[in-house]
């Protein structure tokens, strides 16, 4: 089994990092995107990511100083890294030796830039989403871009634990990077995590977020490995919904 996470657009750099550090697959494609950021002035930049202000300023100082960097000073694992709602509830921080082994290996973090990370993937600070219409060599979007490498490469790795199942909690911007590319032969599950309200079901963006962190964390600590094994998760107060759920679709609602 292979779980697929989105990134987060906040990233810090924790006082310490993780005893495990691996490079980037997808490095050398990352140099190459980051030449093409550098290559923007600042005001083009900031239309091209939306971003304006001291946060524009930020972002584009930020892509200006990144470099494919060992320094253990600059970089982090990308699962400490991230610092948004779904790695909350990951909370990779206090993963055990053998959680941190398994993470590496059921676990992969998709990326505008990186294209596809392990969570112990050493990293800088970046801000680049998928969904960026950067040009880049050839290619018109980042998109089109990473094709079909993500899926490929996240594929490849599920064919070395004989295996076929691909847990998608990722959004919409980033299933798009790998859905659309995997073979027939792969099985994949999308998880919906919803909020009830007035007897009806509805979703709260933030607590997706972070729930699809959570069910990472589930699945790493308790080594599921079949789907079926999803339904007992629990945490947060949430349950499996069957008459909201299909083959490929598991709901889990709460409240």
């Amino acid at each position: 089994m292979i779980i697929i996470l989105s990134p987060a657009k906040t990233m810090r750099i924790s006082p310490s990092d993780a005893a495990l550090r691996s490079k980037p697959v997808f490095a050398e494609e990352a140099s190459w995107i980051d030449q093409e950021l550098k290559n923007l002035a600042y005001h083009d930049f900031s239309s091209l990511l939306k971003v304006s202000g001291n946060l524009g300023r930020q972002a584009y100082d930020t892509m200006q100083h990144w470099t494919l960097s060992n320094n253990p000073e600059a970089t982090r694992a990308a699962a400490l890294m991230y610092d948004g709602p779904a790695f909350k509830g990951l909370n990779a921080h206090d993963f055990s030796d053998g959680e941190m082994k398994s993470a590496q290996s059921h676990l992969r973090i998709l990326s505008g830039l990186y294209g596809v990370l392990r969570p112990y993937d050493a990293i800088m600070p970046y801000r680049l989403e998928a969904q960026t219409p950067l040009p880049v060599q050839d290619f018109k979007n980042l998109y089109a871009f990473w094709n079909t490498k993500p899926a490929e490469n996240i594929e490849a790795d599920l064919n070395k634990m004989k295996s076929h199942l691909l847990i998608n909690l990722t959004s919409d911007e980033y299933t798009k990077m790998v859905i659309p590319h995997v073979s027939s032969a792969t099985n994949v599950i999308h998880i919906a995590f919803k909020q009830m309200k007035a007897g009806k079901p509805f979703i709260n963006v933030v607590e997706m977020k972070k729930a699809r962190g959570m069910m990472a964390r589930f699945i790493i600590q308790h080594q599921i490995t079949d789907a079926e094994s999803l339904m007992a998760f629990d945490s947060g107060g949430y349950y499996f919904e069957r008459s909201l759920s299909g083959k490929n679709n598991f709901t889990f609602l709460r409240g």
